[in-house]
């Protein structure tokens, strides 16, 4: 069991907790949103303790979102670290999209909007329905998807410059090279969570937010665990 295992069954264990997370609020969420279309009127008595709820329980899931694509983003670079062994080349590339990938990860927690998920209701509704946090809030989806797009292909071009010089027969070259290339899944499914949440409102909607946040988590944990992925090293 190496450090790169660990951090996949890391990621696992976000996406579990995500889910179950997401158990907790989501009778919150519909709860809101009936009440904001009026179709449950008059308001529950606990309306604004369950939203509270459900807007810092997003925040969780959001923490969790990022936190277990970076943990297989690590795990892929710490697997490709042990293959270039001490060759200088390999080895000032893996830093620098080792390095951009860390400040890619910490970045996305930067530019989240804290104070739309985690204040109290009032302050939500008074501050967060502004042309400038809806546009900053679309930006920082948008912002947040090139980075996690960006770093996938980043840590692709390791093994593909590896293949580049590597003496093996054109066979298992293609089969590497077939396989390294499944990350496009992650990243296309990263660029389908953005598109299609706000592709019916300027602002996210939230439960397509849910279901693609959870297909793209999900995606990239099931890339990280082929199992013929070593075997062909």
């Amino acid at each position: 069991l190496y450090w790169d295992d660990v951090l996949v069954v890391f990621a696992w264990v976000l996406s579990l907790l995500t889910a179950i997370d997401w158990q907790i609020v989501s009778g919150h969420m519909y709860q809101f949103m009936l009440v904001v279309s009026g179709r449950i009127w008059p308001p529950p008595a606990d309306l604004i303790e369950d939203t509270e709820r459900y807007y810092k329980g997003s925040m969780i899931v959001l923490a969790f979102f990022y936190g277990s694509l970076w943990a297989v983003k690590a795990a892929f670079l710490i697997f490709f670290k042990r293959l270039i062994r001490d060759i200088r080349s390999f080895t000032i590339l893996w830093w620098a999209v080792t390095v951009f990938t860390a400040l890619s990860f910490a970045e996305c927690f930067a530019d989240t909007q804290y104070w739309c998920l985690v204040a109290p209701l009032e302050k939500i509704i008074t501050r967060c329905n502004t042309e400038h946090d809806i546009y900053w809030g679309l930006f920082t989806l948008k912002f947040n998807c090139s980075l996690d797009v960006v770093t996938d292909f980043m840590i692709m071009t390791i093994p593909c410059a590896i293949l580049w010089r590597v003496k093996i027969p054109l066979k298992q070259k293609l089969a590497l090279l077939g396989l390294f290339s499944l990350v496009m899944i992650t990243s296309l499914f990263a660029i389908l969570r953005v598109a299609l949440i706000q592709k019916f409102s300027k602002q996210p909607e939230p439960t397509w937010a849910y279901m693609w946040t959870s297909l793209e988590q999900n995606m990239a944990i099931i890339v990280a665990c082929l199992g013929t992925f070593r075997t062909l090293f």
